[in-house]
């Protein structure tokens, strides 16, 4: 029997265990539940984002991470729930979230664009851990995304969020002349 493979870092309880420990005859029926969830999830959303809508998004969106925990997109649409649930404020549960989408992809292509937007126009209350990530994300982003790092942050809303960006921006181009 072959097992998955152990390599990527264990964060955060039996949830991330059971996927990295079990069969792949057992795992792969798991990806398929979760993305079961994932639908359910986006389909409550298409429609309304009233307080129902909002809670049965959420509660698939958790079914789904109980079973596939490294998904980033399901975090960062977690966060996102979370904050309208809370009507903004970027409450502890949605940074929470947030922090899961960058332990699960620190750089990862398919949630860095939508990811740094959302910290970014909530940057003023954003704890300092969540800054300091955004900030490494732009860096990266200045050196192997630059077109999609500049449309990230023309997207938000947040001044003090654009300055600070752009200010890592300036940095960058300081530090790395003619790239």
């Amino acid at each position: 029997m072959a097992w998955a493979t152990a390599g990527m870092a264990v964060v955060g309880g039996l949830a991330l265990l059971i996927g990295q420990a079990m069969p792949r005859s057992v795992a792969g029926p798991m990806m398929l539940q979760s993305t079961a969830h994932e639908a359910r999830a986006a389909s409550a959303l298409e429609s309304s984002t009233s307080p129902e809508a909002l809670e049965r998004a959420r509660g698939e969106t958790r079914a789904g991470l109980a079973l596939n925990p490294n998904n980033p997109v399901a975090w960062m649409r977690l966060a996102w729930i979370e904050d309208q649930l809370a009507g903004g404020g970027f409450p502890d549960a949605s940074q929470r979230a947030v922090a899961r989408a960058y332990d699960v992809a620190p750089y990862g292509p398919q949630v860095s664009s939508y990811r740094l937007t959302f910290i970014l126009d909530r940057w003023p209350t954003a704890s300092a851990s969540l800054r300091d990530q955004a900030r490494s994300e732009i860096a990266v982003m200045w050196l192997n995304q630059r077109q999609t790092l500049q449309r990230a942050v023309a997207r938000s809303v947040s001044r003090p969020g654009r300055l600070s960006a752009r200010a890592t921006m300036v940095r960058m181009a300081a530090q790395n002349p003619g790239r």
